[in-house]
């Protein structure tokens, strides 16, 4: 199923966001190799021990310059895709992915991506835009599922059962299964994440000058923070400070650690996966939910000072959340499995008479006539004779509609039709952008064309829906006709 299907992630990393979204980015890009994917990051690496970290995996990463802005610009973003070594010019014969991982990337972003023809995953945390416009939108969070979102969204997947963890924490889940632990902690780990939050530390540390800390490690992931500022905050305590610049194997740092103290991001999973104890500290918004669920239902408890002290008189190893290996081809997959295409045949000529010919069609259609039988199986044949793609749309297996395109050249229009017993379904604008994203990879078209009636408003919804981007207005037939273009002109890279 993901032959041939070429993966673009676009994530960055910088001391004020941290690196989460560039490493379970990496996680996802681990899984798609595994199962033959082309996978490549076009990446901003603000925090310097990230690109070596990238750079071992041997996936092609395109390192833009400058740091991320608070909004990406859309026609920025559709540049930066086109930095990435894509199929050459008329080779690509699958879609190609389009991921974006990040708070910047907004819904103008999204709906850009869509309509210059590429397919999209979002990766999300907590439903902070108003609206998401995507083929699939992936929230791995605890909790995810009792998000709302809003938004023209393929398929959601949301939940634990969809996960990002790189290789190396699956490779080290046998040993961590096997691993004796102290009856009291004497490896304190805490980490906040690869950015600069030395406020929450300075709080973390002020309540850990305990006399019980005697004797015990007291280990610091640096991040993006001042080396100075840390010792300062820690230096009433009477443990043993060891502060570690960077983390080359976390799953060995895990190993090694009794108890973990962590901002609520991608690390619990990571700690969950491990069977590490962990004490949870929210420093960012998007990280309220997490925090809060699992302190709720699995006992895992926010840092306080009463919660280090229960610890550290005995490890309370809770009951944590499974963590399960995500398979790439649920993430990645035809949106719409319901729906299938096949090439129409002498035996589709009577469905397609009686579709050709329904109420609603002719009203619609530039020509209302009612079609003659002889007008039809003179024009089906033809049809059939130019080759010009026409294809019968099954929803699960059965004829629902059809979809056709008048030419075999680089430029073609397309007409689409859904039986009557198929409407309300909302299935229309799923039935076009697959059956367009179908054809300008495995026919010659590159650039698909449709005229439609202004008064047709159902019409023109499904293709706005369908991401076809609008050109103009024009006459027609003595008939206002609006003019649209998939994908959008001059942004759609495999041409």
């Amino acid at each position: 199923m993901l032959n041939n299907t070429t993966l673009i992630i676009r994530a960055d990393a910088a001391p004020r966001m941290g690196t989460g979204h560039v490493m379970r980015c990496l996680a996802l890009a681990q899984a798609a190799r595994r199962e033959g994917l082309d996978v490549q990051m076009i990446c901003r690496l603000g925090v310097d021990w990230l690109r070596e970290r990238l750079a071992r995996e041997d996936i092609p990463l395109h390192c833009l310059p400058d740091m991320p802005p608070v909004a990406e610009a859309p026609d920025d973003l559709l540049r930066q895709l086109q930095t990435a070594n894509l199929p050459a010019p008329g080779t690509a014969t699958a879609p190609i992915w389009v991921v974006l991982d990040g708070y910047h990337f907004d819904t103008a972003c999204q709906k850009a991506v869509m309509r210059a023809g590429y397919r999209l995953l979002v990766i999300d945390d907590y439903a902070h835009l108003p609206e998401y416009h995507c083929d699939v939108l992936l929230n791995q969070n605890i909790g995810a599922e009792l998000l709302t979102y809003q938004g023209n969204i393929g398929r959601k997947l949301l939940g634990l059962d969809y996960v990002l963890l790189r290789q190396e924490f699956w490779d080290a889940r046998k040993k961590a299964q096997q691993r004796s632990r102290p009856a009291q902690p004497q490896n304190i780990l805490v980490t906040l994440g690869g950015g600069n939050c030395i406020e929450h530390l300075e709080k973390v540390a002020a309540d850990m000058c305990l006399p019980e800390l005697a004797g015990r490690t007291i280990r610091v992931i640096q991040g993006a923070m001042d080396v100075d500022r840390i010792r300062a905050a820690f230096a009433q305590c009477p443990a043993q400070l060891e502060i570690l610049p960077r983390v080359d194997d976390m799953p060995a740092l895990l190993l090694d650690t009794d108890l973990c103290i962590t901002a609520g991001g991608s690390t619990c999973w990571e700690l969950c996966c491990l069977g590490v104890p962990f004490l949870t500290v929210e420093v960012a918004e998007n990280q309220h939910n997490i925090v809060e669920y699992l302190a709720k239902h699995f006992s895992i408890p926010q840092f306080s000072l009463e919660a280090v002290k229960s610890q550290l008189t005995d490890i309370i190893i809770p009951h944590s959340p499974a963590i399960h290996r995500t398979n790439i081809s649920k993430v990645i997959n035809n949106q719409q499995e319901d729906i299938s295409f096949i090439p129409a045949t002498e035996d589709d000529i009577q469905f397609v008479f009686s579709l050709a010919n329904d109420k609603e069609v002719r009203k619609m259609s530039f020509q209302q006539h009612t079609i003659t039988w002889y007008e039809h199986t003179q024009w089906f044949h033809d049809m059939l004779i130019k080759k010009n793609i026409f294809l019968i749309a099954l929803y699960k297996k059965q004829k629902c509609g059809y979809i056709r395109f008048n030419n075999n050249y680089h430029d073609s229009e397309v007409t689409i039709a859904i039986d009557k017993n198929y409407r309300g379904k909302h299935l229309a604008k799923y039935i076009l952008r697959e059956a367009c994203l179908k054809v300008i990879h495995e026919s010659p078209i590159k650039s698909i064309l449709a005229s439609i009636k202004s008064e047709n408003f159902s019409s023109l919804n499904t293709f706005e829906k369908a991401y076809f981007t609008r050109l103009s207005v024009n006459q027609t037939h003595n008939q206002s006709v609006r003019k649209y273009i998939f994908p959008a002109q001059g942004n759609y890279v495999p041409k």
